[in-house]
């Protein structure tokens, strides 16, 4: 097991040598970088941002995304058909370098509203609340005891914003604390 340190020097080598293989050069679309993690975390790290996990015991899986690379929202009762379109046209949109060959993607998540006790009239879906889908810009993935980071962005962006960015991430993930010093303990006397 790597210690926290050795993990993130780990990560972030890894990180420079991924970042000039993603194309940065189209305007629109997203890009992602996957990157191996040396072992699989049991709970999504929790840290002070938009956030989301789902873990599933079975299949022995988590997926937990943070911060928001990119985001659409629909309302009423078109909504989840708008989306679709939309999620169907970010599929062609995503370039995703994956160089280790994990078999990990980007993903995102569909959020969305219904009201099971909504009047079935012809005007039902006018008020309902709003759906969206939400793709994380850094993403925790464990499957089968295999594990990766995925880090996404909206295009336009350049290598040096996006490792800044990146790096923040995996500042917060990664939790660096100075090693705790064990109090002194004295003795008791001993009773004669």
């Amino acid at each position: 097991m790597l210690a926290p340190l050795d993990l993130l020097d780990l990560l972030t080598a890894r990180l420079a040598e991924g970042l000039p293989a993603l194309d940065l050069s189209r305007r629109h679309g997203l890009v992602s970088l996957v990157l191996p993690l040396p072992r699989a975390p049991t709970l999504p790290p929790e840290i002070d941002a938009p956030r989301f996990g789902l873990i599933h015991g079975r299949g022995n899986s988590l997926r937990a995304g943070y911060g928001i690379a990119a985001e659409w929202q629909a309302e009423g009762g078109e909504r989840l058909s708008q989306l679709r379109r939309q999620a169907r046209a970010l599929y062609r949109s995503w370039a995703q370098v994956d160089p280790d060959e994990t078999g990990f993607h980007g993903f995102g998540l569909l959020g969305f509203a219904a009201d099971p006790w909504a009047d079935p009239g012809p005007d039902a879906a006018t008020g309902l609340p709003n759906a969206l889908i939400w793709v994380p810009e850094v993403a925790v993935i464990r499957q089968h005891g295999e594990a990766a980071l995925v880090f996404t962005a909206r295009l336009p962006a350049t290598r040096q914003s996006l490792l800044v960015r990146w790096m923040h991430w995996l500042l917060s993930l990664i939790h660096i604390s100075e090693p705790t010093r064990p109090e002194l303990v004295s003795r008791m006397p001993s009773s004669a």
